[in-house]
């Protein structure tokens, strides 16, 4: 994550506007593959459970520059459902929001 943003001059950037982001679902998923090949493109390893965690792993690999991330609803709707573009029932509807308030 160090090139080719600081190599280009930025100091800061917000990663996750695109619905999926690096927190909001649970490590316990059975569908965790399709968050991580889908939001993370494989580039890494899912070693976290929030975003404080997140920053710390970043933090560790030697981040350069700023980062803001957002928690995307696609990366916890994946979590909960996987693919499937069918309305949340009740129960994962609220279990959504908890994943998002804890993210």
């Amino acid at each position: 994550m160090k090139l080719p943003f600081t190599a280009q001059g930025v100091t800061t950037f917000v990663a996750g506007q695109c619905g999926y982001g690096v927190a909001g679902f649970s490590k316990k998923t059975s569908y965790l593959d399709l968050v991580q090949k889908k939001g993370l493109s494989n580039l890494m390893t899912i070693g976290w459970d929030t975003m404080t965690q997140y920053f710390d792993h970043v933090t560790r690999s030697g981040m350069t520059h700023n980062m803001m991330t957002l928690a995307g609803h696609g990366t916890t709707r994946t979590s909960i459902r996987g693919f499937n573009a069918t309305p949340l029932n009740k129960d994962e509807m609220k279990e959504m929001l908890t994943l998002l308030e804890q993210a």
